[in-house]
C-alpha cells in the first residue's frame, strides 16, 4: 500500500469510513493550498513540506477532515508523515503492516472529535 496523502488515499479512506461508528462523524477531502497557506493551516515543519510539496504544480497537498456543522469543530489536516507514523505503529519484523481496514480505523480514531 503506498501511503500519501493523495486523491487515491482520500478516496479509500471515505469508502472505509461507510457503515462505520464514524460514518457521519467526519468525511475526508483532498486538498492542495500553496505553502505558505500550508504552513499556516497544516504545518510548518520542513519534513511535511518536502514530503507533500509537488514541484510541478507549486502546490502542497494534504487531506482535510470535515466535520459536520453542528459540531463547532475545526477542520483537521493529515499529512503524508502523519499517516505514515498511523501506518508503521505496531509493525514488526513479522507484521509488516496494517490492511486498508486496520489502517483506516486508525485514522479514524486518530481524528475522531
Amino acid at each position: 500500500m503506498k501511503v500519501q496523502a493523495t486523491k487515491t488515499m482520500t478516496n479509500a479512506l471515505n469508502k472505509e469510513l461507510k457503515g462505520t461508528r464514524f460514518d457521519g462523524l467526519m468525511r475526508f477531502e483532498w486538498v492542495t493550498m500553496g505553502s505558505d497557506i500550508y504552513t499556516r493551516l497544516v504545518s510548518s515543519n520542513f519534513d511535511d513540506i518536502d514530503n507533500d510539496y509537488n514541484w510541478n504544480t507549486g502546490k502542497c497537498r494534504a487531506i482535510k477532515v470535515v466535520y459536520p456543522d453542528g459540531y463547532y469543530a475545526m477542520d483537521n489536516y493529515i499529512t503524508t508523515r502523519d499517516l505514515l507514523s498511523l501506518f508503521h505503529s505496531g509493525s514488526t519484523l513479522y507484521d509488516p503492516g496494517d490492511t486498508v481496514e486496520t489502517f483506516a480505523m486508525k485514522v479514524f480514531e486518530r481524528y475522531e472529535i
